[in-house]
């Protein structure tokens, strides 16, 4: 005799509902965990297999019509009935129909998640360049605003320089006025003095030859009154 839908669960055939589905809860895991590290080559067929049992089993109508099959096979097993029964025929063809179902389910669940895992990867991805975009951008503006500080600054030393140089140019002028200015005076002075110099010289030489005259006049005068010849006397200059 086959293995029953309970000996699948690894649960009597009076085992209420919780303990079923506590069962199946405990048999699933533990096959996702084996086709999750790929441990045992068999492992989706088990879950399919217990996933239809706790379907059948879980539903009190689909239980009942089951626990009534199971107990004719049993009464037709005794009777030494034939192993290939409509019923069993049936059952099979209602279990390969279920199997079918939830492993295309469990295909179109799988597509579902793989989609849905790399959707976000995408979104992630995306996510990421648009950060090392907005880094990138803020970098680039630290970097020419820093740029243009360099920039303003060497400006303001140049600007600095060239006053600086302006100053001194101004300065060289105004010395250079100052000393023209200065030897323009000099000059000036020197040339009144010259002036003055002369101007006193012909003064003086004025006043000799007044001196001169006066003192030939009295020389004449004198002569004239003693009849003596007259001594000329030459100005000394």
């Amino acid at each position: 005799m086959g293995r029953s839908l309970y000996d699948l669960l690894e649960v009597s055939e009076i085992a209420s509902d919780e303990v079923i589905h506590a069962a199946y809860s405990r048999l699933s895991e533990k096959l996702k965990t084996k086709i999750a590290k790929e441990d045992a080559p068999d492992a989706e067929v088990q879950l399919k297999a217990i996933h239809d049992a706790y379907r059948m089993l879980s539903n009190p109508q689909s239980r009942k019509r089951y626990d009534d099959s199971l107990a004719m096979k049993n009464v037709v097993y005794e009777e030494e009935a034939p192993f290939w029964t409509k019923t069993k025929v049936a059952l099979l063809g209602v279990l390969v129909v279920l199997a079918i179902g939830a492993y295309a389910k469990h295909s179109r669940d799988i597509e579902r998640e793989q989609t849905e895992r790399a959707r976000i990867a995408a979104d992630q991805a995306e996510k990421d360049r648009q950060v090392k975009l907005e880094e990138e951008k803020i970098r680039l503006e630290r970097e020419q605003e820093m740029q243009s500080r360099q920039d303003a600054a060497q400006q303001q030393v140049q600007i600095e320089r060239d006053r600086r140089y302006a100053d001194a140019i101004s300065s060289r002028v105004n010395q250079g006025q100052s000393y023209t200015l200065q030897r323009t005076e000099r000059e000036q002075r020197a040339e009144q003095q010259r002036a003055d110099y002369e101007q006193r010289r012909q003064e003086q030489e004025a006043r000799r030859q007044v001196e001169a005259e006066k003192r030939k006049l009295q020389q004449l005068e004198y002569e004239n009154h003693t009849n003596r010849p007259a001594i000329t006397v030459v100005p000394r200059r």
